[in-house]
């Protein structure tokens, strides 16, 4: 659920020269200025979004997988570090359906909200984080028929917000797909146990 990225140059500027900007240049005499914060447009550092993805095959029935992976009050069964997990409106999740979770992320209480853009029931769910998550979030879990049994392939794109940003890129994106791989074979075993 992380995406991590350098600091761009125009965040280095951005700090360099009082969070407003380039210095301005006048053109008739190449001479530059501080910049003026009233007419100034801040440029806007993006962080990259970094994708993981994931699929694992369960030997078991693809709507009753969709609708185990749609329940957040049993994702605590097969995600290590979930703290706690809600969602309103309670039931089968909808477009507009919030879900909130608390959860532990390399020593860290991670706050994330996620609201469901897109749904396909039986098949396919996409969340976006919220402004007011930890990490800028895109989050789509497909559930498709795979012989007897189902394929589930999680996609994930994240970048950090807040004191998130400050972990190396590196450690963030091991953990994640380190994460991603043991809760997806923690789903497997419980599901087909």
């Amino acid at each position: 659920m992380w995406r991590g990225g350098c600091i761009p140059a125009t965040d280095r500027t951005m700090r360099s020269t009082g969070g407003v900007g380039p210095p301005q240049v006048d053109p008739s005499t190449g001479t530059s200025s501080p910049p003026d914060p009233a007419t100034s447009v801040l440029p806007i550092a993006i962080p990259t979004m970094k994708r993981h993805t994931a699929t694992v095959s369960i030997d078991r029935n693809p709507i009753e997988v969709f609708y185990f992976l749609d329940d957040v009050s049993r994702e605590h069964e097969w995600q290590d570090g979930l703290k706690s997990a809600e969602q309103e409106p309670p039931g089968p999740s909808r477009v507009g359906s919030l879900k909130r979770y608390r959860s532990a992320f390399l020593g860290k209480d991670v706050r994330n909200t996620y609201r469901v853009v897109d749904v396909e029931p039986g098949r396919r769910l996409v969340t976006e984080s919220t402004a007011d998550s930890a990490v800028d979030a895109r989050y789509e879990v497909r559930v498709e028929p795979d012989g007897t049994g189902a394929r589930v392939t999680f996609t994930l794109e994240a970048a950090p917000r807040g004191p998130l940003k400050l972990l190396p890129r590196r450690l963030v994106e091991t953990a994640v797909q380190k994460e991603l791989a043991a809760s997806l074979g923690k789903l497997k075993a419980l599901l087909e146990g």
